[in-house]
């Protein structure tokens, strides 16, 4: 299945644009960087987690208003990278299991021209037509409508720089579990704030 297309907010065109990417960019690389320093100066400083680190929300909230664009549209350009990463995801993995389809067939074709007794031929005839019918499915997917295949252009043009965010998010998820699990041991309750996208 390919990206499911979000509703969008007045206004906002249907299809994701250069401008969008860069300000989902721009907006969670300002968000991720205030929640680092933020983890940092609570491990540096300690007491209550909750007092030293806002939600992942809250610091993209912010800073879509700091730089100047609008909440609305940012959060229909958030869901439409995530639907679109998913589908360029599964797209990459129908690539792969076609190619490895595509050799295991090969191979059973070259067991084919060389086998002797009827029997076999009959069993390598039998998962070579097997094999021709999952590629023939993974061929015949949804077609790529000319919007999403631009934006899924972007996503694969960002696909790096995404990467680099993602990590960011993993290690600060990370470090504000370990500063739970020490502020737990030391006797204060906490609950832990979550650094991620709220659906």
């Amino acid at each position: 299945m390919g990206a499911k297309a979000s509703p969008t907010p007045d206004g906002v065109s249907g299809t994701l644009t250069t401008n969008d990417m860069m300000m989902f960019l721009a907006v969670r690389a300002k968000a991720l960087t205030r929640l680092e320093n933020e983890v940092a100066a609570a491990e540096q400083h300690g007491g209550s987690l909750l007092a030293h680190v806002v939600e992942l929300s809250t610091a993209e909230q912010d800073a879509v208003s700091s730089l100047g664009f609008d909440w609305k549209h940012y959060r229909w350009v958030r869901e439409e990278v995530a639907s679109l990463v998913a589908a360029h995801r599964q797209r990459e993995d129908s690539q792969l299991l076609t190619l490895e389809l595509t050799r295991a067939r090969d191979d059973l074709q070259a067991q084919l021209t060389v086998a002797k007794d009827a029997a076999s031929k009959q069993f390598l005839e039998a998962q070579v037509a097997s094999l021709n019918t999952q590629l023939e499915k993974l061929a015949g997917g949804r077609p790529v409508a000319d919007g999403e295949a631009e934006a899924m252009e972007l996503i694969a043009g960002a696909r790096a720089e995404l990467a680099v965010q993602q990590g960011r998010q993993d290690r600060i998820q990370r470090k504000v579990r370990e500063l739970v699990q020490r502020e737990r041991a030391g006797g204060t309750p906490a609950a832990t704030p979550q650094a991620r996208t709220p659906r």
